[in-house]
């Protein structure tokens, strides 16, 4: 399900609005009330890239959406204005790439449903056309092209409808999900590139029936979550199990595993419920546990193995509070973590959502002092 909002087209899930702007917020954040003030931890420099009120071209941000960032520091996000001819923009560090009105090869932008940026600096972003179909874009420099969309024929299957969610690697690969009809008018629901389908509805596994959902992409392979004929959940890739619930990581028990995050050499990272609570896992090892049901989505991975999460107030990297709800940067007050994952890039720098209860919402982006 598509939502739009100040010509931004996003999944429509747990969404709240506030003064007017876009703004998601966890659990934690919202039973948590204000805050003391808290000193920034000294190893990292953190600061706000973007934020509601600001400029740009003379227009002003009225509404943020969480970012991307690649290794070399490109902070990828949307920008959503108050007035004036242009109503939403594509941003890269600040700069407007692409803006709604624009059009790419005879395809009028007329809002966005999600982005990606690799570390090539090549941008996949998803849209809504004038015409009201929904299609893939890409974009690197000043070349942009579109890549797929609904009414497309991909591995003889007519495309029906895109999910609004995506994967870009390294490689320039994408991977994506819809709904499909085949030559004999058969409908479907399967995960595929550009040019194939890559794995459907109804596909055997490990003896098992599996229904694909959210997906993530690295630079090797495709990982999904899988539902089984029994509702049993699991992470999977076309050709093996990776996890599944009842199995036990760090003494454990899993009984509902959740989306896959992976970095861009296949670390795999995902949240789950357990018998005893919930966690945050890796494949192998426990990060972080919780009493109560699934954390909030908010987590990154990167090819060191380090994890970001969102726990106790604060926003971590491993075992290190990296910023503390209540801490003042840049005259604003972080008062919280947006409901969209984390980015983090394999240097360590930590990008996200953020917002102070006056209504402000702010890019913040922690780098760590070496």
């Amino acid at each position: 399900m598509y939502k739009i909002l100040f010509g931004l087209t996003l999944p429509a899930r747990g969404m709240k609005l506030r003064n007017g702007s876009i703004f998601l917020l966890t659990t934690s954040i919202l039973a948590a009330g204000l805050y003391a003030a808290n000193a920034p931890n000294p190893g990292y420099k953190i600061k706000i890239v973007a934020t509601t009120g600001q400029e740009v071209g003379g227009n002003q941000l009225a509404g943020l959406t969480r970012p991307a960032i690649n290794d070399a520091g490109d902070v990828l996000y949307i920008g959503a204005f108050q007035s004036g001819s242009i109503s939403a923009g594509l941003f890269v560090s600040g700069r407007q790439i692409i803006k709604i009105g624009d059009t790419i090869g005879g395809h009028q932008i007329a809002s966005f449903f999600g982005y990606a940026i690799n570390n090539v600096g090549e941008v996949v972003f998803g849209a809504t056309e004038s015409s009201g179909s929904h299609s893939l874009f890409g974009k690197i420099g000043a070349f942009e092209w579109r890549i797929v969309g609904e009414g497309d024929v991909v591995d003889g299957l007519k495309l029906w409808t895109l999910d609004p969610q995506f994967a870009l690697n390294d490689l320039g690969e994408i991977v994506f999900s819809g709904e499909f009809s085949d030559q004999n008018g058969t409908p479907g629901h399967g995960i595929f590139t550009p040019r194939r389908l890559i794995v459907k509805g109804g596909v055997v596994i490990n003896h098992q029936v599996i229904d694909p959902g959210n997906l993530a992409l690295s630079n090797l392979e495709v990982f999904f979550r899988g539902t089984t004929a029994s509702g049993s959940t699991g992470i999977l890739t076309p050709n093996r199990e990776v996890v599944k619930a009842g199995d036990t990581i760090g003494g454990l028990q899993l009984t509902d595993v959740g989306a896959p995050v992976v970095s861009p050499r296949g670390n795999l990272l995902f949240e789950a419920q357990t018998t005893t609570g919930s966690g945050l896992f890796t494949e192998r090892s426990v990060v972080t546990t919780a009493v109560g049901g699934m954390l909030g989505a908010n987590e990154a991975i990167n090819d060191r193995g380090e994890v970001a999460f969102v726990a106790s107030n604060a926003l971590y990297l491993n075992k290190t509070v990296v910023l503390s709800f209540g801490t003042k940067i840049g005259g604003h007050t972080v008062d919280g973590v947006g409901d969209f994952p984390i980015a983090l890039n394999n240097g360590g720098i930590i990008a996200f959502l953020s917002g102070s209860f006056d209504g402000t919402k702010f890019i913040v982006v922690a780098s760590p002092n070496h």
